[in-house]
């Protein structure tokens, strides 16, 4: 299932090759199933936190159909593969072959 994933996650990846700015649709609150929420803004930053508080912050960026991920929390800087779908996210955990899953919050 995870190369299944993995799979379609390269094969979509390459729709926002064209572009260096954040798809429109990444933007918003999204949460998974470990409770925790993640808030993609319009100025390119996110905050993903859990219920004991946050658990990373920083700079989003796409470079070569990939989300570039600079974090301000701490000193780190990592590639991920991603999905967006109508109402769910799939992002690639950094420095692993895990998933995480996101639904949309709202609208």
């Amino acid at each position: 299932m995870r190369k299944l994933i993995f799979i379609f996650l390269m094969a979509t990846s390459f729709c926002y090759t064209q572009s260096n700015s954040i798809p429109q649709e990444l933007y918003g609150n999204w949460y998974n199933l470990d409770q925790e929420l993640l808030i993609i803004q319009p100025n390119e930053t996110f905050t993903r936190r859990s219920t004991e508080g946050i658990l990373a912050s920083g700079k989003l960026k796409i470079i070569d159909g990939e989300l570039r991920v600079i974090r301000d929390d701490i000193e780190d800087e990592y590639n991920l593969l991603f999905y967006i779908g109508k109402t769910t996210l799939v992002i690639t955990k950094p420095r692993s072959q895990r998933v995480w899953l996101f639904y949309r919050l709202g609208n």
